[in-house]
């Protein structure tokens, strides 16, 4: 291996730290075992001759110009951060490069992060006759730690074996174990609990896991943090995969592998629990579950092999699944566990309630009435109000993708009499007056999200008031209160501008009024821009925004509309909200243009019909620098496609 391979993707460090040792007197290279913090140290001043440890006397040093280099601190930190604040008081013209697993904590010091490699650099790294896709993957088992990366190279262990193979190389686990050396009691074993957790993990499954009160688990993690043994991401952790590998032997050594997953089990099923608690699942919790997948499938496969209740673990995990797209796998998987699983009647009822949903979600409407039917059976059994509202609404909810209007508006005025939340009714409320609109009661509707709306201003998270405001707007267009639509169709999109799944209907809501109110252009913008932001469609909503744009249409040349839906589907969701909310349509001047006047002439002869080899023709260049010229233009303007290129050419008039 050559001397300077660690140093793969390392060249922007390399700037930033010469450009710090220049203004700054101390700075410490910190990071994780084995990730190559001495080598970039050495690279650092590679044209320097710094003085090491060893030769140091500071009454020789005196004034003198020179740079020290303090490797490996972690080994005596306290003592080497003695030594840099010597240093620095009485050689005033001395620049010291340290390195180590946590910073010196000495005045003056600038402490610069060394992390993994990214992949590409992880695979030059590696570098041997492995082929590409195989290098790429056991660099990602390895978290881009070259020291691991190196060990890999050398040793071409199986995939089956990679992890134990690294920690094999003596200078990989000397490097943990210094760190580990290094750890109070309660740090060393909080550290090997963690290694119970695959992936990442928040404080709150972290104190589960290893049985400490938050104050001293986001103590104690803080801390692991701080030595570079965890990794920290807004809120979220986790150990690299040879430090999880290292700290996974530990916690066998100490025997206490079956206990910690026990543990685990216990209280991932407490946390999950509160997730398929509420009636109505709150819009963040939503955030709060994207990621949670492969914890909650590990804690899950380590329940049903210790035998332990499964079902609030495979509840949430359905729902995490739902949340990432996966619904026809969540819904298998709550099935199977609800036809084996011993739950508890409240267990088995929040399952089947959710089974319910999500079946409706996936397009089985048949069965899901026969699971949420199920699911209010169980709930009638528990004599649990809560239970019973929530699984009468997911029933209604099913009636109402049926079809089956009446009954859907039957189920939600039982289930509204079970509830007792604020918030819950309200919701109820808003899908009770989705269900009478539907049935052609536009009356009561309105009624309804008058009763409706007030609660949810107080109360309701941000990313659910959009949804009772399309509906209240919808009313209002069906009851011919124009200005009152438009007023809350605007309302929702300031609101909740990142709201991805209500913004195309809030959008729509507004070209409806457009339409209706002898504003066809604008219609017709809002159609095409919605178009782009959609990403999913409600059949009961589309035939009201085809009629609006019909009435645009018939009122201007179809020039003219053609050009005014490219418009608005060649802009960005930003602008697109924008144009919505003020009702100013701007369009770029040529000088605002990002392309050149060549690849302006380009865009409109694309827009124009014509193809690569018309267009070579016409502008007197080769075709395989027309397709240069539209790969510039799709990039330039964030564009996927030769009919995304046509639509921004006509909206501009290109």
């Amino acid at each position: 291996m050559c001397s300077n391979c660690g140093f793969a993707g390392r060249a922007d460090e390399l700037v930033e730290l010469r450009r710090l040792l220049r203004k700054d007197r101390l700075v410490t290279l910190v990071g994780p075992p084995g990730v190559g913090k001495s080598r970039l140290a050495a690279e650092l001043l590679s044209r320097q001759r710094p003085v090491p440890v060893a030769d140091l006397d500071i009454e020789a040093i005196g004034e003198r110009r020179c740079v020290v280099l303090l490797d490996g601190c972690e080994q005596d930190i306290d003592e080497y951060a003695r030594l840099a604040t010597e240093l620095l008081t009485q050689c005033p013209n001395v620049r010291i490069v340290a390195t180590g697993r946590e910073a010196l904590l000495v005045p003056g010091e600038v402490r610069f992060p060394v992390g993994p490699l990214p992949p590409a650099d992880a695979v030059a790294l590696f570098r041997h006759d492995t082929a590409p896709d195989v290098a790429e993957r056991i660099c990602a088992q390895l978290d881009g730690l070259p020291l691991a990366i190196e060990a890999a190279a050398r040793l071409r262990p199986s995939p089956a074996e990679l992890l134990p193979a690294v920690l094999d190389d003596q200078r990989l686990r000397a490097a943990i174990d210094r760190g580990h050396d290094g750890l109070t009691p309660r740090e060393r074993r909080v550290f090997r609990t963690l290694a119970m957790l695959p992936g990442w993990f928040d404080l709150r499954t972290a104190g589960a896991v290893c049985d400490l009160d938050p104050t001293r688990c986001a103590a104690t993690v803080a801390a692991l943090v701080a030595k570079s043994l965890v990794v920290a991401d807004d809120g979220r952790y986790r150990l690299l995969a040879p430090i999880r590998e290292y700290a996974r032997e530990r916690l066998a050594a100490a025997g206490e592998v079956a206990v910690t997953e026990l543990r685990m089990v216990h209280g991932l099923s407490v946390i999950a629990r509160e997730f398929t608690e509420p009636v109505f699942t709150p819009a963040g919790r939503h955030e709060q579950l994207i990621g949670l997948v492969d914890l909650l499938e590990f804690a899950a496969d380590s329940a049903a092999r210790l035998g332990r209740p499964v079902l609030p673990l495979v509840t949430t995990l359905a729902i995490c699944l739902w949340i990432n797209g996966e619904t026809a796998r969540g819904l298998t998987l709550l099935k199977d566990t609800l036809d084996h699983a011993d739950a508890d009647p409240h267990d088995r009822c929040v399952a089947l309630t959710h089974a319910g949903w999500l079946a409706s979600a996936d397009g089985d409407r048949d069965e899901a009435l026969v699971l949420a039917e199920r699911a209010v059976e169980v709930a009638v059994s528990t004599g649990e109000r809560h239970l019973l509202g929530r699984s009468l609404n997911v029933l209604a909810a099913v009636h109402l993708a049926r079809g089956e209007l009446a009954s859907a508006r039957a189920t939600y005025e039982v289930c509204l009499d079970q509830l007792d939340a604020p918030m819950d009714k309200a919701t109820c409320l808003h899908n009770l007056a989705w269900a009478v609109l539907q049935d052609g009661d536009r009356e009561l509707a309105d009624e309804l999200v008058n009763r409706a709306l007030p609660i949810y201003r107080l109360y309701a998270e941000p990313p659910k008031l959009p949804a009772l405001l399309h509906t209240a707007g919808t009313v209002a267009v069906l009851r011919g209160d124009l200005a009152r639509a438009e007023s809350l169709f605007t309302e929702g999109l300031r609101s909740a501008p990142d709201n991805v799944y209500e913004t195309p209907y809030l959008v729509e809501g507004l070209a409806v009024v457009a339409a209706r109110t002898e504003r066809p252009e604008r219609a017709l913008r809002l159609v095409g821009g919605a178009t782009t932001l959609r990403t999913t469609d409600d059949p009961r909503w589309a035939p009201m925004v085809r009629a609006a744009e019909d009435l645009a249409r018939q009122v201007v040349h179809a020039p003219t509309a053609h050009a005014a839906v490219a418009g608005g589907a060649s802009l960005e969701r930003d602008q697109i909200i924008a144009y919505a909310v003020h009702d100013e349509w701007l369009l770029p001047t040529e000088s605002d243009s990002p392309l050149t006047a060549r690849e302006r002439e380009i865009a409109a002869l694309v827009a124009r019909g014509d193809t690569n080899r018309q267009i070579a023709r016409i502008v007197g260049v080769s075709e395989r620098t027309v397709e240069a010229h539209l790969a510039r233009i799709r990039e330039k303007l964030g564009l996927r496609t030769r009919t995304q290129v046509v639509a921004w050419s006509m909206s501009v008039g290109a």
